[in-house]
């Protein structure tokens, strides 16, 4: 999925903005303009690149589809895991 803006200052150009889903729906990656323009001419990149470092938003996600891991452009990533109790008591049941 994708959005175009056009740039309305001097020569009208395409700012595109890629939203990255995996097989589940989930949103995996947001790949704004800028990167979209560095990437041109490339057949893909790896999420470790450090374009993607510098400028995407990524997810990750665990087997209940939590969003567990999340990283924000230029930033470290921040890690979403809950307490095993905690958890447990979102889902509706008390481990013992």
């Amino acid at each position: 999925m994708s959005t175009r803006t056009w740039t309305a200052v001097g020569t009208c150009r395409a700012l595109d903005t890629y939203y990255v889903y995996d097989g589940l729906g989930r949103l995996r990656h947001v790949l704004p303009p800028l990167l979209s323009g560095a990437l041109e001419g490339r057949d893909g990149i790896a999420a470790g690149d450090s374009l993607m470092a510098a400028y995407a938003w990524s997810y990750r996600y665990d087997g209940h589809g939590d969003c567990v891991w999340k990283k924000l452009p230029g930033a470290e990533a921040v890690c979403n895991r809950k307490s095993g109790i905690h958890q447990n008591r979102q889902r509706g049941y008390i481990k013992n």
